[in-house]
This record gives C-alpha cells, structure tokens and sequence, in this order.
C-alpha cells in the first residue's frame, strides 16, 4: 500500500473515530396516546420528529422510530417496501401523503375548537425534553401542565392550548458535562431539528382559523419560533403566518440578536406589521450563560456565543442594545421588541434559574398575560 493510500486511510479513521452520531439522543413520540394523560378539552397536542414530519394519532412504538433513524419519512417508506402493494405504491409520494394527513387532523382538531375559545395559545418546549418516560428532568408534558394552570390563572379569557412537541433531544445531565456533550449535541442536532419543525410548522399555523394567535418559545423553542414566523424565503417554499395579529413571546430565549435579522422576511407583506414580539430576558440565567459549574477540568463552561447563540437571553455584550439598534436601522416601520428582565424571583433573590415555570410564574410575566 503506497503512502497517499495509507495516508487516507488513516484520515477517515481519524475522522470516523471523532464523528459524533446523535441518534441515540433523539426523541420519539410515537407512543404520545399511550404513554401521556389524557387530554382536558382546552388542549390539542401536536408531534413532530426531528425533520418536522408529523405523527399520526396511530400508535409507532420509539423502538421502531429508532430503528427508522427516528424519521417519519422513512418509517412509512419502509411500511410500503415491506408490503404486497410496493409495485403499485411509489413510497414517498405514500409517505408524503401520510404527513399530509396528519397535518390535517391537527388543523381540524384545532379549528374545531377554536371558535369556542377567545384566545389560541401555543406552547413550544425548548432543549433537552422528553414529552414522557422522564429522565432527569421535568418532561414537556409537565412544563406545559404548569405553563397552562400559571396563564389560565391570571387571563379571565378561555384558552385553547395548543402543546407543540418536538425533537429537541435528550442526554442526561451528567454524560451532558463530559466533554461539552450537551452543548454539542444542542449545536449540532437540537438547533437543526428546531429549524426543521419550525419550518414544517408554518404549513400548520397559516391555516388555524383564528384572527389572533399568541405564541410562546422558551430557551431553545424560541429558535423555533423564529423559524415558524420569519427566515430567508429564498431558502424554503413553506409560506409564513398570515393571521391579522401575532403575540410572539421569546421567553429565556436561547438565540442571538441576529436571528431578528430576517425580521421582515415573511410571506405576507403587509401595510402594518402584525406581529409583536416580547424578549423577556435574565442576565442571571445560567444555562444562557453556559455557566454551569462545573469542575474546571472537565473545561464543561463556555461563553453563550459558543455551541450555539444564546446572548439574547442573557444579554450577554449587551445584546439587548444590539437588538433594539437592528429594528431602528432596519425596521423602523415595525413594532418594536417589547423587552422585559426577569431578573429576580418574586421575594427579590436573585434569579438563576432556567426553568419554563421560573419565568412563567413571575410577576413580571403574568403581567403580560394580564
């Protein structure tokens, strides 16, 4: 073997061996009508793998997501190639309709209800959560059952919620320390899964038959969020909202002022701006600090524009001012970012904590509510 051969060899077993593959990290959610309470009748919930598919009310066991790479895409594709019907059945057209589908039966179950209610609330998770079997910490289906019972108790409107799951992966928090595996993973499989679903998720939102929709992205929901309200169109065929007036509330919000970059790059041009957006912000919060603690060898800490931009959250280099100089160069004509600290608890302590019920509790954001 001559040595350029060698030489390649030895590379790609470099570079195998320092590839990182994050599947086992991924979150199913196929088995959500078997595993989750029922629902109370001012919910509907809505399932997204990591690419922004949907799943069906039909029961997937997460060991068979996982053996499909936890695509939805692929499972279905596979479903058609293990049957009689393959010769008649082009897989992905089979598998695209069964997206479809699901889709639908979100949007009628949510327009169902919507009529009946003043107000439609969307709730979107951020990073590191299981919607059951928990783990380490509070599932999505907790936070979310804290979120609804802490506005519902401040709003003298009915609420419908609607409870968006998705694939933000899970690592436990110790094996999360080793090695910045946790930033890691958010860098290089969280924050694309949230782009993806967030993309996907637009083709839901643009139908909900309501005048008046609030949205709420916590930590890493809200890159989602960003992604469902506005992004470079030249990049995706997948329209904006188009409802007349949008409350968009990026709480703790794991992104950088740049991400309002793309602010007016929407669908719908219109003459006056129907969205508002809040930025309630912590420069105490330590997980936007990616302060965590840890002991120094394990070189675990890191600044909050690393692995994956969380400045605005934790107004790190004044980032705050950055946002608010972006909309006055370029988007004078629009409504400005609401801004609001939570900073403290409510007993005046400081305020650490990342926690969704941390933020929702405060005084300062049941305000907001009010």
């Amino acid at each position: 073997m001559n040595r350029f051969l060698i030489a390649t060899f030895l590379f790609m077993f470099a570079l195998g061996l320092n590839a990182q593959s994050w599947e086992k990290c991924a979150v199913q959610l196929g088995e959500h009508s078997e595993q989750m309470e029922e629902l109370g009748s001012n919910t509907v919930r809505v399932f997204m793998d990591e690419n922004g598919w949907f799943y069906p009310a039909d029961v997937i066991k997460d060991k068979t997501m996982l053996k499909n790479d936890n695509s939805l895409k692929q499972f279905w594709s596979n479903r058609v190639k293990s049957s009689v019907e393959e010769r008649k059945i082009n897989s992905d057209s089979y598998a695209k309709a069964k997206n479809i589908h699901a889709r639908e039966s979100y949007v009628k179950a949510i327009n169902s209800k919507a009529d009946k209610y003043d107000q439609v609330y969307f709730l979107i998770h951020g990073f590191r959560k299981r919607a059951y079997k928990k783990k380490d910490n509070a599932t999505s289906e907790q936070d979310y059952a804290d979120a609804k019972r802490l506005i519902q108790g401040e709003s003298k409107e009915n609420i419908l919620f609607i409870e968006v799951y998705w694939d933000s992966k899970h690592i436990k928090g110790i094996k999360a320390l080793r090695k910045q595996k946790g930033l890691r993973l958010m860098e290089e499989s969280a924050i694309p899964s949230a782009l993806r679903s967030g993309n996907a998720l637009r083709s839901l939102v643009k139908k909900i038959e309501k005048d008046t929709l609030h949205m709420f992205g916590h930590s890493l929901g809200a890159v989602f969020l960003a992604e469902v309200l506005f992004t470079n169109l030249e990049e995706t065929n997948t329209q904006t909202p188009n409802s007349k007036f949008i409350r968009a509330f990026f709480v703790a919000p794991a992104i950088g002022s740049e991400s309002f970059l793309a602010y007016n790059q929407r669908s719908l041009k219109a003459v006056k701006d129907n969205y508002q957006t809040y930025v309630i912000y912590n420069p105490n919060d330590f997980v936007l600090n990616k302060s965590f603690g840890a002991p120094k060898w394990m070189n675990f800490d890191a600044l909050p524009t690393e692995h994956g931009n969380t400045s605005l959250g934790c107004n790190y280099m004044d980032d705050i001012d950055s946002l608010t100089s972006i909309f006055e160069r370029n988007f004078s004509n629009y409504n400005q970012p609401i801004l609001i600290k939570i900073d403290h608890h409510a007993n005046g302590k400081k305020m650490f904590c990342h926690h969704l019920h941390c933020y929702f509790r405060n005084p300062l954001f049941l305000n907001l509510i009010k």
